[in-house]
């Protein structure tokens, strides 16, 4: 019989957890020492079946425990492309990818928002529908 060893995870917020290293402080193994891991603000992840195409988090003292929901993707893109066109016109889009190996700063920073703009579009959707 095989034994799943736990996996320790930080919730950062509803959609992104990160994992225990798998080296912290010198110590090797550190993400399969339970003690050191909660010690370490980190938590056993109970994972759920795949039943949607978004998996949410939740703390609950000692655990985190994830489940899955399915959003609207098409209202997810439509909603990720307002809030980028909010800063960023398409032409300015492009700019930034033409020149993203001459300007690695401005392509980071285009790039940084892009992804806050698909998490906040993400989060909206898992709210609404929370809100049915």
């Amino acid at each position: 019989m095989m034994q799943i060893t736990p996996k320790f995870v930080k919730l950062i917020d509803k959609l992104e957890i990160q994992e225990a290293p798998e080296v912290f402080n010198g110590i090797a193994g550190f993400n399969h020492n339970r003690y050191l891991c909660l010690e370490h603000g980190f938590k056993e992840l109970k994972q759920a079946v795949k039943t949607g195409n978004t998996a949410v988090y939740e703390e609950e003292e000692t655990t985190i425990i994830q489940s899955w929901t399915t959003i609207d993707l098409e209202k997810y893109g439509e909603r990720a492309s307002e809030l980028i066109r909010e800063r960023y016109s398409i032409d300015s889009e492009l700019a930034i990818q033409r020149q993203r190996e001459e300007s690695t700063e401005s392509f980071l920073q285009y790039f940084e928002f892009c992804e806050k703009c698909k998490k906040q579009a993400k989060l909206e959707q898992i709210e609404n529908i929370k809100g049915q």
